[in-house]
């Protein structure tokens, strides 16, 4: 399974899960079964043309906004939350099935002019 990340940095499987998938400056791809990462830069091209032509089975993340996790949905990637801090601690996580897929109802509808997340307000 090949799973995408949101993270702050490029630290391997220590690598800490950004705050929301749209900020990140970062996309972890992790093949689950082998363990190899590979990072792809947001900061030039955003999370959308990162993702281009990139085999993504599911996304795990803090949170995400409506119109982003539509989309995705409506490519076939499914979209879970976690509330690990890092690849690794979300790997055992799905590993011992303790992950759940975002709902609308949890998604973020909005930032707050700093670009936090709204907190669903």
């Amino acid at each position: 399974m090949n799973i995408c990340l949101p993270t702050r940095d490029r630290n391997g499987l220590q690598s800490q899960i950004h705050d929301t998938f749209e900020g990140a400056p970062f996309l972890a791809l992790l093949d689950a079964e082998t363990l190899e990462v590979e990072f792809l830069s947001c900061q030039d091209s955003g999370q959308g043309s990162a993702l281009k032509e990139r085999p993504v089975d599911a996304i795990f993340c803090h949170g995400m906004g409506q119109p982003t996790l539509t989309s995705l949905n409506s490519l076939g990637i499914e979209v879970f939350v976690t509330a690990a801090d890092n690849l690794e601690e979300t790997l055992q996580a799905l590993l011992d099935g303790h992950v759940r897929r975002l709902e609308r109802a949890w998604t973020c509808s909005g930032h707050n002019p700093g670009g936090e997340c709204c907190g669903n307000r």
